[in-house]
């Protein structure tokens, strides 16, 4: 099966709101020792405090604490919205908390599809090909982010998360035809940086990330793809603004 993933939904937040959906959730502290029943449809406050996590008011007595549906299929909310079935919440020192969603990749790569391309308009093989970019990416960050808090943000600082979209026809039938499909060098995967256009080349990736090592895939290439796209001339257009601007 599809590994799973760690996605910080939330940072830097002083508090959050999980509710369990349809089925029970229970939260647990770091060792996995439940620490209180939620019931169905009800939602507890977890607040960051200088000394922890605090639970509808009770000190969680640690700076971490799971909450997990009884139902797997059964996705808790987080402020309102569908989540996943297994939150993390971590104080981050002071009163700030990150909440991690653990997800499987393949459900991950749903709310990656909606988020990050127009899915409704797209072609389906279009739509395989960002499935396959995108489960690379997120792989190659699963693997290289293992001893850290989590793998991936749900922001551009990685690939952009829209949560809620388990059931969507579209992007089930692009993750599924694409399953357990990633993009490799010589054997091994790599970072598969993506972008909406590239105004006529792609740069070589290490002048972008310092930490990637320069690979061939993604060295730069002249593209003849992008030329219909409203953000092509993106460069002339900044030029033409800044030369106003002065003026």
């Amino acid at each position: 099966g599809a590994p799973t993933i760690r996605v910080a939904v939330l940072k830097d937040a002083p508090r959050a709101q999980i509710a369990a959906g349809m089925a029970e959730a229970r939260v647990l502290n770091a060792g996995g020792q439940e620490l209180r029943r939620v019931p169905a449809n009800t939602a507890v406050q977890v607040l960051a405090s200088p000394s922890g996590l605090l639970v509808d008011g009770v000190a969680a007595a640690e700076p971490v604490v799971r909450i997990e549906s009884l139902s797997p299929g059964e996705a808790l909310r987080l402020n309102g919205q569908d989540v996943a079935a297994r939150l993390v919440l971590r104080a981050t020192g002071g009163t700030a908390l990150v909440v991690i969603a653990q997800l499987d990749l393949d459900e991950y790569l749903l709310g990656v599809l909606a988020g990050e391309v127009p899915f409704e308009r797209w072609h389906a093989e279009a739509l395989k090909a960002q499935a396959i970019t995108s489960r690379s990416y997120a792989y190659y960050q699963l693997k290289r982010n293992a001893g850290e808090a989590y793998d991936v943000e749900s922001t551009v600082m990685s690939q952009v998360f829209k949560p809620g979209y388990r059931s969507n026809a579209i992007l089930t039938g692009a993750v599924n035809a694409t399953r357990g499909l990633v993009l490799t060098y010589n054997g091994a995967p790599f970072s598969a940086y993506f972008h909406s256009t590239c105004g006529g080349h792609t740069e070589p990736c290490q002048h972008v990330f310092a930490e990637q090592a320069p690979i061939k895939p993604l060295s730069g290439a002249q593209c003849n793809f992008c030329q219909q796209s409203p953000s092509f001339r993106w460069k002339m257009l900044l030029d033409k603004a800044a030369l106003e601007q002065k003026l």
